[in-house]
């Protein structure tokens, strides 16, 4: 079975053949390379990790990802810098103060950390990078007390050390998204590779070749974007029923008029206790926390996409441009127009 983003990689050389009457394009699997001697292929693709078998000689080869360095023609990969800096850029929004890469020894996490660190830099957070092995899961455990924001350089070291992950839910956590499926399953917020466009360019580059042009050695694209999950909600670590619910109804509801009465009504408990739970699970109050998400909704709607600051307010709830302007300003000492210049030219 195919992976999801193997799959969308296939999808990207479909589309491209497709409009390419003139070839023929064959799909194998690793099991069935063996016949590629056999068949003298003109050209040929390899999406994603390849076996060992013998590439044919005198034949131009793409890697989508990586695979069989220095033995192909070209390689087409995703942008390691790039998702550095997707995962430094949510955690300069949600305000941590320190940004961690964890790592293994034996990735090649360079770019990876340039991207993510010079990012943290520029937004004025403390970076720093920690190398993990099998023998020191603990590691983790002792992270720093004080909420950080955390990167992984693989899904799976978020499988190796889910229980360590599971105890630090006050960090925010961040995947690498290698394996798409592993990120959705443990609620982790990852980056999404662009596989279709990472297939297209391969044949592309591939027909470029065989028509005798000489198409980069290497190109590097950015994700498509941050899929934000649970592993970077700030209450996400909540242990009692009343608040989790509560938080619940909340962002559900975040374009709708929300006060304590109802969410008291929603969970179904009385004001006081609702008041009291606030207090003692999240230090803050009610209205606060309503606030908080309201903020961040227009933070996020700030970095996707030309604002309309009208419609921005109506779909966080606040009740005019003008409210969400003084709002917003409290929770982050800028209007929300000041707070995209500021970030935008800390990253030019």
């Amino acid at each position: 079975e195919l992976g999801e983003q193997m799959a969308a990689r296939l999808s990207g050389v479909r589309s491209f053949f497709a409009g390419a009457a003139e070839y023929r394009c064959e799909f194998l699997f690793n099991d069935d390379a063996e016949q590629l001697i056999d068949r003298a292929p003109d050209g040929l693709i390899l999406l994603g990790p390849a076996g060992r078998f013998p590439l044919p000689e005198g034949v131009p080869v793409v890697s989508v990802g990586g695979g069989r360095i220095g033995e192909v023609t070209s390689i087409i990969r995703e942008d390691d810098r790039a998702v550095g800096r997707l995962a430094a850029e949510l955690f300069v929004r949600s305000g941590v103060p320190e940004g961690m890469l964890i790592s293994t020894d034996e990735l090649d996490d360079g770019d990876l950390w340039n991207g993510f660190s010079s990012a943290l830099d520029l937004g004025g957070i403390k970076s720093q990078r920690l190398r993990v092995g099998r023998g020191n899961a603990e590691q983790i455990a002792s992270l720093t007390s004080r909420r950080s924001g955390i990167l992984l350089a693989t899904d799976l070291l978020a499988v190796r050390h889910f229980d360590q992950i599971e105890r630090r839910r006050d960090h925010l956590w961040i995947s690498r998204g290698d394996f798409p499926r592993l990120s959705v399953s443990l609620g982790l917020t990852s980056s999404v590779e662009a596989s279709a466009r990472l297939g297209f360019l391969a044949a592309l580059f591939l027909i470029k070749k065989i028509n005798g042009a000489e198409p980069p050695g290497l190109l590097e694209v950015a994700p498509l974007r941050m899929v934000a999950r649970e592993s970077t909600y700030r209450f996400a670590g909540c242990r009692n029923e009343t608040v989790r619910d509560s938080l619940a109804f909340i962002r559900k509801n975040l374009g709708s008029p929300i006060g304590i009465d109802e969410v008291a009504a929603a969970v179904g408990v009385s004001r006081s206790v609702l008041l009291r739970r606030f207090r003692d699970e999240l230090d803050m109050s009610v209205l606060n926390v309503v606030q908080w998400h309201r903020v961040e909704e227009v933070k996020e709607r700030l970095f996707h996409g030309a604002p309309n600051y009208e419609e921005m307010a109506e779909a966080a709830g606040f009740s005019s441009a003008g409210h969400m302007a003084e709002i917003f300003k409290k929770w982050t000492g800028f209007t929300p127009k000041n707070y995209l210049g500021h970030i935008r030219q800390s990253y030019q």
